[in-house]
């Protein structure tokens, strides 16, 4: 394995956000030239980004409406 290539996967791994044990596995899966492995493994860190990103966006439509019942409400 090139020492090169394993360190810049690491790089954009956490980059990305992966933690330590995500990347360990991924290298892991990498040194055993398994790309079923780790092409599960980038499936389920996508996954729960995306799960990330719904939840925050439900957060900011929350708060949006908070600041709009804000400008709404009369008191002062």
């Amino acid at each position: 394995m090139d020492y090169k290539c394993k360190e810049t996967i690491i790089t954009n791994m956490k980059d990305f956000g992966c933690d330590d044990l995500t990347i360990n596995a991924f290298i892991k899966c990498f040194e055993q030239c398994d790309r079923d492995g780790q092409k599960k493994i980038l499936d389920r860190y996508r996954e729960k980004l995306l799960v990330d990103l719904h939840q925050n966006q439900k957060n900011i439509d929350l708060l949006d409406y908070m600041v709009y019942q804000l400008e709404k409400c009369n008191c002062k």
